[in-house]
Parts: C-alpha cells; sequence; structure tokens
C-alpha cells in the first residue's frame, strides 16, 4: 500500500462517508492499522483497546495489528487524548491511520502537534492516512493541501458547501444537490472528478419487497331466503 495516500471523505451525517471508509479496510485489509472510532462503529475492522496505553502496548507487541480506540465523550479532553493517539501512530509508523469527526478534534488554523506531524511528515513514516468530517470548513487546513484523495458527499451548511465547491473545483449546486449516499471524489493530483455511490462500495442495497398479492373478495354464499308460502 502506498505511503503516499492522504484521503478526505466529508458529508453530512448519514451521507455515507464512513462507509466509503470502512470500504477501504475491507477492500485493502492493512496489515496495521489505528482508528480513532469516535462513533464505537469499526468493530468488523478493528480490536477495541479500552485505553490508550492499552493500545500503545498491543501494537508495539507484535507486527500486524488492527486497533480501534473510543474516546470518552468528555469534549475537554478530546485534543489531548488525540494528540497522544496520533503521537503512537507517528512513532510506530507503517500503518493505516484512520480518523473520524476531525471537526472536534481540529480548527481551521490549528490542530494537534502530533497531528500535524502525521498529515506534513506522515510520508516518511509510511503513514497512510484517512481523515472524516461532518464539517470541512472546520478542518485544519495543513491536512487539506496535504491530501492526494477528497471525496464529498451533500453538504449541509453554505461555509461547508463553498469550502468543497473550491476543492473539488465544482459548482456549489453540485455539491447540495448530491443525493444520499452519492458522492464526489477529486484527484488531487490529476484534477480528474469522479461521481460514485456507497452501495456499490460496500453498503447492499435494500432488499426488494415481495409482491403482496391481493385477497379476492370472499362473496357471500348464503342461501337466498325462502318465499313465504301463505297468499
Amino acid at each position: 500500500m502506498s505511503a503516499d495516500l492522504i484521503a478526505a471523505y466529508f458529508g453530512a451525517r448519514g451521507q455515507g462517508k464512513s462507509t466509503q471508509a470502512k470500504a477501504f479496510l475491507a477492500a485493502r485489509a492493512p496489515a496495521r492499522s489505528l482508528i480513532w472510532d469516535t462513533m464505537d462503529e469499526y468493530a468488523e475492522h478493528a480490536e477495541l483497546a479500552a485505553s490508550l496505553a492499552e493500545l500503545h502496548e498491543r501494537a508495539r507487541s507484535g507486527e500486524g495489528f488492527r486497533l480501534r480506540y473510543v474516546p470518552p465523550g468528555a469534549e475537554g479532553s478530546l485534543a489531548a487524548r488525540f494528540d497522544a493517539f496520533c503521537a503512537i501512530a507517528y512513532t510506530l509508523g507503517d500503518l493505516v491511520l484512520v480518523v473520524e469527526e476531525l471537526q472536534r478534534v481540529t480548527r481551521p488554523s490549528w490542530a494537534p502537534p502530533a497531528w500535524s506531524d502525521c498529515t506534513l511528515r506522515g510520508r516518511h513514516r509510511r503513514l497512510s492516512i484517512l481523515g472524516l468530517s461532518q464539517r470541512p470548513a472546520s478542518v485544519d487546513k495543513n491536512f487539506f493541501s496535504n491530501c492526494n484523495q477528497v471525496s464529498s458527499c451533500r453538504l449541509n451548511f453554505a461555509d461547508d458547501i463553498a469550502c468543497m465547491a473550491n476543492v473539488l473545483g465544482v459548482a456549489r449546486e453540485a455539491i447540495g444537490a448530491l443525493p444520499r449516499f452519492h458522492f464526489l471524489t477529486r484527484n488531487m493530483e490529476t484534477g480528474e472528478v469522479s461521481p460514485g455511490v456507497t452501495a456499490e462500495l460496500g453498503r447492499p442495497p435494500p432488499a426488494p419487497r415481495p409482491a403482496r398479492t391481493r385477497r379476492r373478495k370472499k362473496t357471500s354464499r348464503r342461501s337466498p331466503p325462502l318465499m313465504s308460502t301463505r297468499s
């Protein structure tokens, strides 16, 4: 797997960005991966580490590992935990790093130092990076500037739509009008923009409902009333 890959997946909630990242992991099956699993949704792709210390210890103990960490919900500690998580990834090297909910741990003009190391110098540590966010306008620009693949599902906020239209080089209407589970991906090296559907990347289409048989209306079989014999 190329260590040059830095891919960004953006989209409003429920539009399929995480499905794209999971499809990547399923298709590539990296021997070494670490996942910042904010919403606890990557159980099929990695084993859970209860703490950062456990994650580091288990990753160091073997050549192959697929581990995920679900950070506690307290917002005040997220940045520090994320910095420590990224420092582990950068130190280990030679792995796929997946980060969910980037808007919660970075800002447009700021990012934890270890995350900046991963995005700016990770190539020398053989890091491939997948970053995901609902709010592209809130993500640090160093990450954006080093991406060689950017994908966007539908977005809702004007700032986010404008940001992705600028990055992808398409009209704003093209972002805001994307149907659910559809996305646009730009190869940042060639400039090529191509459409896609997450159903084709691993999300099975909904099973067709069985045809409903129309019941026949029952006709009355009661005997006709007897005619009176009285005159």
